[in-house]
């Protein structure tokens, strides 16, 4: 933080944010007893002040990279503002910052489903599948989802009734 507030660079903020959360980790580990490390501000204080300097950055317009949206939508989503965190991963700013469609639509879906937005998930994962057919991980999400719309019994009543055949 010293060093950002004597050369006002960013990138040196982003430092600072990136040390909180580690020290946020370590201090969560501790109350769960892991280990004896991070016993300074605790990991909610950790967690609201990164919130707190993303919010700045996010405000001033300059996050601009990939790493610095991600951290900005995983602090959101670890505050409990998941709605807030959905609504920042398919903005406008989502298109520069995370250039490649496929990891943009995996992201959205994702925080979709943090929110219970389960047919927008269904939709961003099905963008996902257009580009890649072979992607296990969306396919698999579909029919999670495509589960959620029916009832398990019933679903299980239906494959009792299939009828199996050897060759």
């Amino acid at each position: 933080m010293r060093t950002y507030k004597a050369t006002g660079d960013s990138s040196d903020l982003l430092r600072a944010i990136t040390a909180m959360l580690a020290q946020r980790d370590e201090a969560e580990a501790a109350r769960r007893g892991d280990n004896t490390a991070g016993q300074g501000m605790g990991a909610d204080g950790m967690l609201k002040l990164a919130h707190g300097m993303l919010s700045k950055l996010h405000d001033k317009g300059e996050i601009k990279d990939s790493d610095t949206f991600l951290m900005y939508a995983t602090t959101l989503a670890a505050l409990g503002h998941n709605d807030e965190a959905y609504a920042f991963v398919v903005s406008e700013l989502a298109e520069q910052c995370v250039p490649m469609p496929i990891d943009r639509e995996r992201l959205r879906a994702t925080y979709a489903m943090r929110t219970g937005k389960y047919k927008e998930a269904m939709e961003h994962h099905m963008k996902v599948w257009e580009v890649a057919p072979d992607d296990w991980l969306s396919m698999n999400a579909i029919l999670d989802l495509c589960q959620e719309a029916t009832s398990l019994q019933e679903v299980m009543k239906d494959f009792g009734r299939l009828k199996v055949a050897s060759y």
